[in-house]
């Protein structure tokens, strides 16, 4: 029997049905993985109501820094101006006020780099000689007057000074040179344009270069002005004794049922960063009331990790302070005093750190690196435990911590689950033993702080 004419495309139609559906199940698979970032697609698949909840149409989970650049607040920048000076300023000429006759320029300051889009001169006004130079051309290298190298001793702690003002952003850049002689640069901070003469001030712990100078170079074209530089030695920043912190974020239900035994077995105490929503909304997937104050009991910190684990520089300043505030209340509400705060995905500016410092006298950042006595409490820098750390990047941070007397601050996510941001209950367990027999001190991170810094 002949078959009807429409049976042809019916069977095609099952067929584009299937696709479709596969292609659709895909789809909704991949954007659950990376809405969620460092959440994994586990949690997706074990409700839809996790991402609905705690996902934000905002974030952008791929991006990667750009810059090792980090924000440096006003008021930390006081704290170090305020340390006692261990000798004479170190910057030959700091005041400018010899100068070379045949150039019409300060003795022992040089122009990084010779460009008819960069316009160097020295000025003056009533508070004495200061530098300027304007960058002219967009796209085009961006010079700077820079003092001359300065000798430095091994072990040695060093503040850096100088004054600014700039109608562009300003880029500092430590230049660094080691025992053979060769130059190093490490981007330190970007400050925002000022009409107004501005101080600024750093330090560095030095471990065995050779000489430094720090630069300050305009962003883009505009005209940068400076002054008063100086470099003084200052008291250590090691501390006493090695200190390593553990942290874990997000909150997941997997910390309590795997990593807890382990840490008690370990005798380790931690910082629990919590998305609030995620405990307020019962969601799967995340430790309920009880299961955080288990931890509490058992000695470990509670702190925020905002209302939903949204990228807080994509919000409105009012959305950014509701995250600071209202997940603080509930914690509060909850577990009592709350003191530090965790960013999602990392990601911060100057914005969401005006906001989120009123409400965490400490913030915790995902910026790479070590703290010491002078750390800055809106930017405790940390590493964070991935599926790709190796046991030797692992021991090398506890080593570095422990022979110069730095405190480490670990950040962990999932235990035997799914993403990047996940590691196996074996590799836990290898890890702590590694803290535990690190022969540093193991603290919570609050804790640490205020042993730190009374």
């Amino acid at each position: 029997m002949k078959k009807p004419a429409y049976a042809t495309p019916r069977k095609k139609l099952s067929w584009l049905a299937v696709a479709f559906t596969l292609i659709t199940l895909g789809y909704i698979l991949y954007r659950g993985f990376s809405v969620l970032g460092p959440n994994g697609a586990g949690s997706f698949l074990r409700t839809q109501a996790a991402t609905i909840s705690l996902a934000c149409a905002n974030n952008d989970e791929t991006k990667q820094p750009t810059t090792d650049m980090h924000e440096v607040s006003a008021e930390y920048q006081k704290f170090i101006a305020q340390q006692p000076a261990i000798g004479p300023n170190l910057v030959a000429n700091a005041n400018l006020q010899s100068v070379n006759k045949n150039t019409e320029s300060p003795q022992l300051f040089f122009r990084t780099q010779e460009d008819p889009t960069l316009a160097y001169s020295m000025r003056k006004d009533l508070q004495g000689n200061y530098l300027h130079l304007e960058h002219t051309r967009p796209g085009q290298s961006n010079g700077a007057w820079v003092a001359d190298m300065i000798p430095l001793l091994p072990a040695v702690t060093y503040s850096y000074s100088a004054a600014y003002r700039s109608t562009t952003p300003v880029v500092v850049t430590a230049e660094l040179v080691d025992a053979a002689g060769h130059h190093s640069y490490k981007a330190i901070t970007q400050l925002a344009a000022a009409n107004e003469w501005q101080p600024f001030t750093s330090y560095f712990h030095n471990d065995n270069s050779k000489a430094f100078r720090f630069i300050l170079s305009p962003a883009s074209e505009g005209s940068i002005d400076t002054r008063s530089y100086g470099v003084h030695a200052i008291a250590g920043a090691e501390l006493t004794r090695g200190i390593v912190s553990v942290t874990f974020d997000d909150g997941w239900q997997s910390i309590a049922d795997k990593a807890l035994p382990l840490l008690e077995k370990n005798n380790i105490r931690t910082t629990q960063y919590i998305i609030t929503e995620a405990l307020e909304k019962h969601i799967p997937g995340y430790m309920d009331y009880r299961s955080i104050k288990n931890l509490q009991k058992q000695g470990n910190e509670i702190g925020s990790h905002s209302i939903a684990h949204c990228d807080q520089t994509k919000l409105s300043p009012g959305e950014i302070q509701r995250n600071a505030e209202q997940s603080k209340a509930l914690l509060q509400k909850n577990f009592g005093t709350v003191s530090s705060f965790a960013y999602p995905y990392g990601s911060y500016d100057q914005n969401t750190q005006a906001v989120f410092a009123k409400s965490f006298p400490l913030i915790r950042t995902s910026d790479i690196g070590y703290n010491d006595r002078y750390f800055d409490p809106q930017n405790i820098r940390s590493f964070a435990v991935t599926s790709h750390t190796t046991d030797k990047d692992f021991q090398n941070w506890l080593a570095y911590a422990r022979e110069h007397k730095s405190w480490l601050v670990i950040v962990y996510h999932r235990i035997d689950e799914q993403g990047e941001y996940n590691v196996t209950s074996a590799h836990l367990a290898q890890q702590l033993q590694m803290i535990s027999d690190s022969r540093l001190d193991i603290l919570p991170l609050a804790e640490a702080a205020h042993h730190i810094r009374p």
